[in-house]
């Protein structure tokens, strides 16, 4: 499993991206769960389960 963090400009870490095999898991800075993109089926879901869109749409969850 792999972690990117991202941060701002500035160097404010705003969350974080954890490769979980088959998806991409988002979390915020304060590690709660947004969502997730699902790399199979090229589609990205909220932290409900919601379809959000096509492609990794992951950072626009924040």
């Amino acid at each position: 499993m792999s972690t990117t963090v991202l941060r701002t400009a500035s160097g404010v870490k705003i969350g974080e991206i954890r490769d979980e095999g088959n998806k991409l898991v988002i979390y915020s800075a304060s590690n709660v769960r947004k969502g997730h993109y699902d790399k199979s089926s090229n589609i990205t879901y909220s932290a409900s389960n919601v379809k959000v869109g096509t492609g990794n749409l992951l950072t626009t969850l924040l």
